[in-house]
């Protein structure tokens, strides 16, 4: 008999996991770095991350379109890579003078979420 493993407690990919499944992906989309923040860096740190929780992609980029839409399909590799390993994002994507202008990534950051993990 096969043993069920339920889909909130299956084995997850670490912040550090992530990042390296993706940093290839992240240059290709133009990325020049990029953070993981939300409830899964919180509870990885404790090695308890869920497929529930909530996780935030922030890419910081050079070149980006003014639109949103536009942005999410440079992005779109990245996320699906992710979604491949059952990890689902919301996207937030930002060039580096839209960052200066929060007054820096940190302070940018912290206004998103309060847990944050580098990944490029």
């Amino acid at each position: 008999m096969a043993l069920a493993i339920h889909p909130d407690t299956a084995k997850m990919p670490s912040v550090e996991e992530l990042g390296q499944i993706l940093k290839v992906a992240l240059r290709e989309c133009g990325a020049k770095t990029a953070y993981l923040g939300g409830e899964y860096v919180r509870a990885d740190m404790f090695g308890q991350a869920r497929r529930t929780d909530e996780i935030t992609l922030v890419v910081e980029a050079n070149r980006l379109s003014d639109v949103r839409r536009d942005r999410i399909v440079q992005f779109r590799p990245v996320l699906r890579l992710a979604e491949q390993h059952k990890v689902f994002m919301y996207l937030q994507a930002f060039t580096t003078t839209e960052i200066e202008q929060w007054g820096g990534i940190e302070k940018c950051l912290r206004s998103l979420q309060e847990d944050w993990g580098q990944i490029l």
